[in-house]
């Protein structure tokens, strides 16, 4: 069954394919499962990526293990992980060892597929090896077939009602007044951060952010802290050293349901929408291209999408109604909703990373408590 492997084996398989210890220090010695054709038995081994946390690494693991009980002679190692961490690793991995990748294939989200197409890292697919890519919206579908779009994890508003007694209604909340030191992000989580959505709302766009950099540079107070990741997002959030942040909808209903006092809204302008990928890696051989495709494809189901959908609470990129009755009513499943939803040019956004990087802590972040 698929695996995480343990950081014994990667640094011993690490040395059998020229991983050396110049390359450890490079990738930073992260435990992560080697992706390589083993030599032994003729077993074909693939790492597939996922984000871990909330329930978002479940079908990852029903659709190996599923594959390879119907495939005997491929396995399957499941790396768990987020996007931020492991993308780096794998492009300092492609520079040491190109015919080696340290993940063949697997999920990853808007910011880093994007990244991923600047730094050339991901396969064209071959969509007659994926024939369920023809039912998911065109607006999802990627330049050259490098990935496919299988879902969009709506970003809105998350609040703790325990200290705002009145809703946030629009995106312009988060630099609002009475939101004056209690506003918290990921730092450089362009789609969450505010940077973008305050330009597109005054007069800029991802092609001509300085508005929003005007803005946030004038308006830097409203952030109490920046957090390393979504669920320090949410623990800030909770205790109430925050009040509000941007979030994906799934992310906020899951831990209400496990009881954090906090409730999630759609800015009047609309969600963010924020586009989940699936794509194979360059350097994979053309077998394990073929069974990454193969795995794609059954990602891409009508039962795998629905799961995900129950699982996650994030909305599938398909044509056809998948989603179970009960997640209808939720108004982020609105075909209205996920129509008006705003777009980003991600590209435009992958080709000024570093740019936007400097910009943000120069202009921001250094003014955060003057």
């Amino acid at each position: 069954m698929a695996r995480r492997m343990k950081r014994r084996e990667f640094l011993a398989e690490s040395a059998k394919t020229g991983l050396g210890l110049f390359a450890l220090a490079q990738i930073g010695g992260t435990t992560l499962g080697l992706a390589q054709q083993a030599s032994a038995g003729g077993t074909e081994r693939l790492t597939m990526f996922v984000w871990s946390g909330l329930n978002l690494p479940v079908v990852a693991h029903e659709v190996s293990k599923f594959y390879m009980q119907n495939h005997p002679g491929v396995q399957i190692e499941v790396l768990e992980g987020q996007n931020f961490e492991v993308y780096p690793k794998m492009v300092s991995a492609r520079k040491l060892t190109p015919d080696k990748p340290l993940v063949h294939f697997g999920y990853s989200n808007a910011q880093f597929t994007y990244q991923g197409d600047v730094d050339d890292m991901w396969e064209t697919l071959d969509l007659n090896n994926v024939p369920n890519a023809a039912n998911i919206a065109d607006a999802y579908r990627r330049p050259g077939n490098k990935g496919i779009g299988f879902s969009i994890a709506p970003v809105g508003l998350m609040y703790n009602p325990t200290f705002v007694k009145e809703p946030p209604t629009s995106w312009t909340d988060m630099w609002h007044p009475r939101f004056r030191g209690k506003v918290t992000s990921v730092k450089y989580a362009w789609y969450a951060n505010g940077l973008v959505v305050a330009a597109k709302l005054n007069g800029g766009n991802e092609k001509n952010i300085d508005p929003g950099f005007k803005l946030w540079s004038e308006r830097a107070n409203q952030f109490v802290a920046f957090a390393n990741s979504n669920v320090e997002t949410r623990d800030l959030v909770v205790r109430g050293d925050a009040w509000l942040a941007a979030m994906f909808g799934g992310n906020a209903l899951q831990w209400k349901q496990d009881g954090a006092p906090l409730e999630f809204v759609i800015p009047r302008e609309g969600v963010i929408a924020f586009p989940l990928y699936l794509i194979v890696v360059k350097g994979v051989t053309p077998q394990q291209k073929r069974i990454a495709e193969d795995v794609i494809n059954l990602i891409l189901s009508e039962r795998w999408l629905a799961r995900w959908a129950t699982l996650t609470f994030y909305v599938p990129t398909t044509k056809k109604s998948v989603v179970p009755p009960s997640l209808r009513d939720l108004p982020m499943y609105s075909p209205a909703e996920t129509g008006r939803a705003i777009q980003f040019d991600w590209l435009t956004i992958a080709q000024n990373e570093r740019i936007w990087r400097e910009r943000w802590d120069k202009e921001v972040v250094a003014r955060m408590g003057r």
